[in-house]
């Protein structure tokens, strides 16, 4: 077992080669190829921008 996916939540993943350096790695549920790399969560992004009125530059700093 790998990483969760990102697309289903699985928990039942294997690793599937590399891409530019990077780990793959495939869902056995779903059968979705994702990277090894952290997401943003759209809603704490969208609060961050809503209730702090920063511009673009300032949300890529704090993320």
């Amino acid at each position: 077992m790998g990483k969760k996916c990102v697309f289903c939540g699985s928990p039942i993943t294997k690793k599937n080669g590399f891409n530019s350096g990077k780990q793959l790695y495939k869902c056995h549920t779903c059968g979705r190829q994702f990277l090894d790399t952290q997401r943003i969560d759209l809603q704490e992004l969208y609060s961050l921008y809503s209730s702090g009125k920063q511009s673009y530059s300032q949300l890529a700093e704090d993320i």
